[in-house]
């Protein structure tokens, strides 16, 4: 037992799920391309906990739109209704008509107590065929505040155009905690 509810003293996976779901059309109002539900139990974030979040997957596209991958924490798999965890990724500008290029994140959320956590780690897009790439750091300048409740984690796509054509889809899923 530690504070209050039992833990698990060697740490190791979370939860692994492949493939999660496609999320095609969207800007503002995008659909989690992967939700690892109930990952974060009561009280589960404490003081020198860390937590690490690997995904990655294929995004395809017309036109030339922007992409950008951000880490969410919450009970609604709507965006507006959870916590972003960080800052929200620099977005990534694709080529022309992109069809199967990969896309990765790896972030790390570092527990300060079981409402307060630091957010470190980044994204890679391929944005062309030939394997050309856009980093994105994900990162804060100050602790996140999170509830001390149940919830889950989700990655949500921004395109920074509406299209059907658009699509991405997460092929992998991790949350280990340590």
């Amino acid at each position: 037992g530690e504070s209050g509810s039992w833990e698990d003293c060697i740490g190791g996976l979370m939860t692994s799920s492949t493939p999660q779901v496609a999320s095609a059309s969207c800007t503002v109002a995008c659909t989690a391309i992967a939700t690892g539900t109930s990952m974060y139990p009561v009280s589960y974030c404490v003081a020198g906990r860390t937590i690490q979040i690997i995904a990655n997957g294929i995004y395809s596209t017309t036109g030339t739109p922007t992409l950008a991958l951000s880490v969410y924490i919450g009970t609604n798999a709507a965006k507006a209704s959870d916590t972003l965890l960080g800052a929200a990724a620099t977005a990534a500008t694709a080529a022309t008509t992109l069809t199967n290029l990969g896309w990765s994140l790896n972030v790390y959320l570092y527990c300060v107590s079981t409402t307060s956590m630091w957010v470190e780690g980044g994204t890679e897009i391929l944005t062309t065929a030939a394997g050309a790439e856009v980093l994105s750091q994900i990162s804060a300048t100050a602790a996140t505040t999170v509830t001390n409740t149940l919830q889950n984690l989700y990655i949500f796509p921004a395109w920074s155009a509406n299209s059907a054509s658009n699509t991405i889809t997460a092929e992998q899923f991790i949350v280990e905690g340590m």
